[in-house]
């Protein structure tokens, strides 16, 4: 109560209870040699998405990029791993929508666990966002236990983000000078059989620091891409 957060949500679109349907429709092309934890190749998916505004006036639309790129340097023992997210957004868009990215898969974005880590979720919020993840990742370990293999590994990461309000430009919500959001951090990764992989990874931003918090604590499955 009393919150800023609470002040502006008048002025929000998509913060009463409302019905959206979306349709979405795009081209993927990936070349990757595991869809889990990918050594080598690449992947690119661009879509559009369209959401008519049913009984409210939440109709807009959004382009959306996913790029990502795999390179071996010391066979899978050593992978460097980059991706670049864009989204960008048109119409009455719910306040929800500016947070995130992607049709298909859609991922908490600038911040969050799946999107730039280190950066908190929900914290930027806009209809402009693009951002690059870089990240390398090493296998260090492979044993088996009870018929199950396991393989352990570390990852050190460095993301970087944008996130614009609008299209015109404004300096008092885009902030003033080059407005990179910036979070690095590293972790440990643990790959069951072919399919699972357990990540733990400690990142640092400014904005985790400014909250009070030495880092941010991430326990999730799979790798953020």
């Amino acid at each position: 109560p009393g919150s800023k957060l609470e002040h502006d949500l008048p002025t929000l679109r998509g913060t009463d209870p409302h019905f959206g349907l979306q349709f979405a429709a795009g081209l993927i092309y990936d070349k990757r040699d595991h869809e889990y934890n990918p050594t080598k190749g690449v992947y690119f998916e661009t879509a559009l998405r369209f959401q008519p505004g049913l009984g409210n006036d939440l109709h807009f639309g959004a382009y959306s990029v996913d790029g990502r790129v795999f390179v071996p340097i010391i066979g899978e023992y050593l992978v460097f791993g980059s991706r670049f997210l864009l989204d960008m957004l048109f119409g009455n868009v719910p306040f929800y929508e500016m947070a995130r990215s992607g049709a298909f898969e859609p991922v908490d974005f600038i911040g969050g666990r799946m999107g730039l880590s280190g950066i908190p979720e929900g914290r930027y919020h806009g209809k402009v966002k693009a951002g690059v993840n870089l990240e390398l990742r090493s296998v260090f370990w492979t044993f088996w236990l009870l018929k199950q293999r396991f393989k352990v590994g570390a990852a050190a990461f460095v993301n970087v983000g944008r996130v614009w309000a609008d299209y015109t430009g404004n300096s008092v919500l885009d902030g003033s000078g080059h407005g990179l959001k910036l979070a690095t951090g590293g972790g440990l990764r643990i790959q069951l059989n072919e399919t699972m992989i357990i990540r733990i990874d400690l990142a640092w931003a400014k904005e985790v620091s400014d909250a009070g918090a030495p880092v941010g604590i991430y326990l999730d499955a799979y790798h953020p891409f």
